[in-house]
């Protein structure tokens, strides 16, 4: 990562810190060299004192909401997480990214996610594939931070595959409860709920309206409970390595190491994120060769490639370093039953479940649009569309028609590319940044080389540039058809890794008009939305009838604990 912005940010923790937990001026340095300089991959080893220290550090705990604990195969799980300092019970600004897994009874993770968490909330959702058999699991959620005292949210999860065979079935004791007074609506009818007084303190908050589940199965964990009888996560004795939080994004980490005892210190090391935005990073080694890269929202989380700047990178391995796991061994999990009536159910559900699969098309999610790419290099380029010009066979011909901003030098055959100033100025006192979909290209001969007409668009940035304390004189980011240039792989490692879920604005179905009167409407979820804006909340029930849930949970900016349910009738 960046040194100047790294440290920027430990200084912003630690002016946090002094505010409220008026910390020694030793204790503060301290504080700083641990974070500072720790060199394996947010983790560290930590003397019996500094262990002292970093108790005065705010813990964390993590609530989620989701939608249910009572899937079958093709739905979703939708959650939200909440993020909160543990004395306060206030949302906490420390970490900035949380960590939601299923894992089933033997302890394994089947479905993992990171959620960015911007202001201690962040929100996402898992789809239940045909894989994941029938069984108990668990959901579990926790932070970086959370990991020293390997302590984590956990609730049980109860998951039907229709597609196998059914578990043991017993015999229902279950007894019809009539609910009283439960407003009716019918099929497909708008139904508004009011936002008590109670809500309007704060806005974190999220609903979920599901048709009921049998009372077989436990009750979910509500945030009430979650604050007024305690944390419900499994501890076990703390071990040696202190994992660092990931207070400014996700800290990605890793070691190069020579294979002829190479210089292995001040290397730099490039990270490229492969898409139609592509944008890269730089760092550097340390002494033992290890470096760091801090992904904020600036860079894509997926498609990743390291990038070894050096002359032979054969000479060279990259290796992520990988962080420690939680504990999980003291997790007990019920045994999981059906009945009759709960098959039935279940085929029911399975049915409804493919006819809402197939129409799919019509009703699916939106992706939220990502910050403009460029917006980090605080200037405004010369964008040029090649299709708008003239084509030519080569690149040096299409630099000196098309992009009179640059130049390019043939010296014995070594490509150079150079950007002109602002007053059209040659400057060859530094060399650009050159980049083409993401990737950084260090030898301009493969740009040069390149066939200019599966090039889409070449940005141009005439302003100087600093990346990682090295200058460039301007910046040239190229945009290829298809994502179709491919560099020298040799100096490239592909970085597989848990992407950062999707943010989203989840589908909500609307009858005030006649534009899906014709479609089937066979949803058991009517509504969900992680994050409450208005005074009034409005949805549509379907063509399936029964007791449906309107479940509110949420923490107050004062730390309150907000549960709420209300249960209406669709006939």
């Amino acid at each position: 990562m960046e040194i100047v912005e790294f440290m920027g940010a430990i200084l912003n923790l630690i002016s946090g810190l002094i505010k409220n937990l008026k910390m020694k001026i030793k204790q503060l340095a301290l504080l700083l060299f641990i974070l500072c300089f720790s060199s394996i991959s947010g983790q560290v080893v930590l003397n019996k004192k500094q262990k002292e220290l970093l108790k005065k550090i705010p813990q964390e705990k993590v609530f989620v909401h989701y939608n249910s604990n009572f899937l079958i195969s093709g739905e979703r799980l939708f959650y939200k997480v909440y993020c909160l300092n543990n004395k306060t019970n206030k949302l906490s600004a420390l970490s900035k990214i949380s960590y939601v897994e299923i894992i089933n009874q033997n302890k394994e993770i089947v479905l993992k996610q990171k959620i960015r968490l911007e202001d201690g909330t962040g929100f996402g959702d898992f789809f239940i594939n045909s894989s994941i058999k029938t069984g108990n699991y668990k959901v579990i959620a926790y932070t970086q931070w959370m990991k020293n005292k390997n302590t984590f949210f956990q609730d049980d999860l109860y998951i039907y595959n229709a597609f196998t065979n059914p578990p043991k079935t017993v015999k229902s004791t279950e007894k019809k409860n009539k609910r009283l007074n439960l407003k009716s609506y019918s099929k497909r009818q708008k139904v508004s709920v009011s936002i008590s007084n109670e809500l309007k303190k704060g806005r974190n908050f999220s609903i979920s309206v599901k048709k009921i589940n049998p009372k077989l199965f436990s009750q979910k964990l509500t945030s009430k409970n979650f604050i007024n009888t305690g944390f419900r996560s499994i501890k076990s004795n703390s071990n040696e390595l202190f994992h660092i939080p990931e207070f400014r994004g996700e800290l990605l980490s890793g070691i190069v190491k020579s294979k002829n005892n190479s210089n292995i210190e001040n290397l730099k090391i490039g990270l490229s994120s492969i898409n139609k935005n592509g944008k890269a990073m730089m760092s550097s080694t340390n002494l033992n060769g290890v470096f760091h890269f801090n992904l904020t929202n600036s860079i894509e989380k997926e498609n990743l490639y390291i990038f070894l700047d050096v002359k032979k990178p054969s000479d060279y391995t990259v290796t992520l370093l990988k962080t420690q796991s939680l504990n999980y061994n003291n997790l007990k999990f019920k045994e999981i039953v059906t009945t009759k009536e709960i098959n039935t159910l279940i085929k029911n559900r399975s049915i409804y479940m493919q006819i809402e699969n197939a129409y799919n098309s019509v009703k699916s999610d939106t992706l939220n649009k990502t910050i403009n790419q460029f917006q980090r290099y605080q200037q405004v380029p010369l964008t040029f569309v090649l299709d708008d010009y003239k084509r030519f066979n080569t690149m040096k011909e299409t630099i000196i028609e098309v992009v009179k901003s640059c130049w390019l030098e043939n010296k014995n055959e070594t490509y150079t590319f150079y950007v002109r100033d602002e007053n059209l100025v040659n400057n060859r006192l530094f060399k650009p940044l050159v980049m083409v979909d993401g990737h950084i290209v260090s030898n301009h001969n493969e740009l040069a080389n390149f066939h200019p007409r599966k090039i889409k668009t070449i940005h141009v940035f005439r302003k100087k540039y600093i990346l990682n304390s090295k200058q460039y004189h301007g910046i040239i980011n190229v945009e290829t058809f298809n994502l179709s240039f491919k560099p020298n792989e040799a100096n490239l490692f592909k970085v597989n890794k848990i992407d950062l879920s999707k943010e989203k604005t989840y589908y909500q179905e609307n009858y005030s008009s006649n534009k899906n009167t014709r479609i089937p409407d066979y949803r058991t979820q009517l509504y969900w939305n992680p994050v409450i804006k208005s005074k009034e909340i409005t949805f549509y029930t379907s063509d399936v009838t029964g007791v449906f849930e309107i479940n509110i949970e949420g923490i107050t900016n004062k730390g309150k604990p907000v549960s709420i349910k209300k249960w209406i009738e669709v006939k």
